[in-house]
């Protein structure tokens, strides 16, 4: 399940991504174009439960993306959301996401899973960048959150 998860998670990325650049894509439209890709490259079918799994990922995403991205731009205002390369803010916001609204994922879980986003298809400082931001997100969550 496990596995299963992290490339749920990597196709909910490909999909935000893809959604930004072609805005008159639909979310479901863009989702079933990487589930086919990832199906022709390397025979991997996604089940209706990680699909439904994904879903969810990019629908809270987008939702509840203008308070994930202040809160990105409070714990690190030297970089503005606006300024920051789209494959470092998607994985944030995908991060920030589950850190924020998925009470039943551990902290350490969703850092690590928005950090390994960002080193696959950031740059070269992307994952420490990525886990020092969601650290410090995770820092000023109330207790017990």
């Amino acid at each position: 399940m496990k596995n299963r998860r992290r490339l749920a998670r990597r196709l909910a990325f490909e999909t935000l991504f893809e959604i930004e650049a072609r805005p008159e894509r639909t979310l479901e439209e863009a989702l079933q174009q990487r589930t086919v890709a990832l199906e022709e490259e390397t025979g991997e079918v996604m089940d209706p439960e990680s699909l439904d799994f994904i879903l969810g990922l990019l629908r809270g995403t987008i939702s509840e993306r203008e308070g994930i991205d202040l809160r990105i731009g409070e714990v690190a205002p030297a970089f503005p959301v606006s300024q920051l390369a789209p494959t470092d803010r998607v994985a944030l916001e995908i991060g920030s996401f589950e850190l924020l609204f998925d009470r039943n994922l551990p902290t350490r879980v969703a850092i690590n899973e928005a950090v390994e986003l960002a080193k696959i298809y950031g740059g070269e400082h992307s994952g420490s960048f990525v886990n020092g931001v969601l650290g410090t997100i995770a820092q000023r969550l109330p207790a017990g959150d």
